[in-house]
């Protein structure tokens, strides 16, 4: 095996540079501490995958263990940037190791004050109560485990993630048309999943077994998504797609229906108990109030001057409308295929779904990009890929406000031309199979 193969060179460019970048911002040069040197790093890195597509051929080898390993430690040896998220990660698994409730029980609570975290401080939005299901509290809970120090923390959660896109990786590179792809997200997987730990890695990771269909068992797959669900609330979408795989092997079972059922009111029960106990005042802001990054917001709110309220509502009702379209394209092949919906056919209405989500929401992190980034991948649906690649235009918020229209459009040009791609593609194949 080539140990300087092109594909391992890019890894430890990516690492390298993003542990550089890390290392510089903290040291408290105000030029790095805006976000542009890492835009202008994906930049670059961008123009020179192109560029090693177009006159080279990327070898069809395996990224190394040991060279992905070093660009791991590498990045190790950093800091998160342009980020706060860990730090509330690593204290809501901290007190709940303390038997405390992170639903009822803010960062700033009084009565949370004898426990033990080096960087209670620079939690954000310290007055809410967590948003995150109770897998993902047990996820950050292991990085507290060892030591009440965020670092400690942080680095068991990097190594949990790195082993995370590890296993990603090793799928993807034996299936992929388009290796080159993969390739060029290096930087996003070991920014917002290794170097920042988010957890929405984690949440994919359940119902990914689930899209490559590695267990055929309705159960087994219905356990997986109801994983994801209790680990981010988005992968009740999956209940969708799991219902139109199996429904005509088990629509007489009556076992089908009560997991189908279950599994549609898991998270809503889950909900109505936190309001029960006072615990949704961080589900209450960041639903109701935040904003961040948007793209048909952003159209209604700034570019056709709709106060927040109406933008936001406009927003909603046709993020509604859109889901009912993908719902109604969904049906439609799952007939046309004589009701066995193909593995094609649910990347394609993943796809839809997640790239329509963000587009349509007032809030889209850059780690968001996961959920329709993988689809895109195994649909090689290029433009679906490069929507996923200037999630990074996030980040202009860190450098220039003044940006932020430009910014926002950029960051969602390309969900329209992946339609039209995913249009031609499919009439190209008449029947997504």
């Amino acid at each position: 095996m080539r140990i300087f193969s092109s594909i391992n060179l890019l890894w430890l460019i990516s690492a390298i540079t993003l542990t550089t970048i890390s290392h510089l911002v903290f040291k408290g040069i105000p030029k790095l501490e805006d976000g542009l040197p890492y835009i202008l790093f994906h930049i670059i890195y961008l123009f020179l995958i192109l560029i090693l597509k177009t006159c080279f051929k990327f070898r069809n080898s395996p990224l190394n263990i040991w060279v992905y390993i070093f660009g791991v430690l590498a990045i190790m040896t950093s800091k998160p940037i342009y980020e706060n998220d860990h730090y509330r990660y690593l204290w809501e698994g901290r007190i709940l190791l303390h038997g405390k409730n992170p639903y009822v029980l803010p960062p700033n609570s009084e009565k949370l004050k004898d426990i033990k975290f080096d960087t209670r401080e620079k939690i954000g939005f310290s007055h809410l109560t967590t948003i995150y299901p109770p897998i993902a509290l047990l996820w950050f809970a292991s990085g507290g485990v060892l030591s009440s120090s965020h670092h400690v923390g942080v680095l068991f959660l990097m190594f949990l993630n790195a082993l995370l896109v590890y296993y990603l990786f090793r799928y993807l590179e034996d299936i992929l048309k388009s290796k080159w792809l993969l390739i060029l997200m290096f930087p996003y997987f070991q920014k917002e999943f290794i170097q920042s730990v988010h957890i929405d890695l984690l949440a994919f990771i359940f119902v990914f077994i689930f899209l490559i269909n590695k267990y055929s068992e309705f159960n087994k797959n219905a356990f997986f998504i109801l994983s994801s669900i209790f680990t981010k609330i988005i992968g009740v979408f999956f209940v969708w797609p799991l219902f139109l795989m199996y429904f005509s092997k088990y629509k007489r079972n009556w076992s089908f229906w009560i997991i189908i059922i279950g599994l549609l009111g898991s998270f809503p029960g889950f909900y109505l108990y936190l309001k029960s106990i006072g615990g949704i005042s961080g589900y209450t802001a960041f639903s109701g109030n935040w904003v961040w990054n948007p793209g048909f917001y952003s159209i209604l709110w700034r570019g056709l001057d709709l106060s927040e309220e109406l933008a936001r509502k406009v927003s909603l009702i046709t993020l509604l409308f859109y889901i009912g379209i993908i719902g109604f394209i969904s049906l439609y092949q799952f007939k046309k295929e004589k009701f066995n919906l193909s593995k094609k056919s649910f990347y394609l209405i993943t796809y839809l779904f997640f790239s329509g989500l963000v587009f349509f929401s007032p809030v889209y992190n850059s780690w968001y990009a996961i959920w329709f980034l993988i689809p895109a991948l195994l649909l090689d649906l290029k433009s679906g890929v490069l929507y996923a690649f200037f999630s990074i235009t996030c980040y202009v918020s860190f450098w220039n406000k003044d940006a932020l229209p430009f910014a926002e459009l950029i960051g969602h040009f390309f969900f329209i031309p992946s339609l039209i791609e995913i249009y031609f593609i499919n009439k190209r194949s008449n029947v997504i199979k």
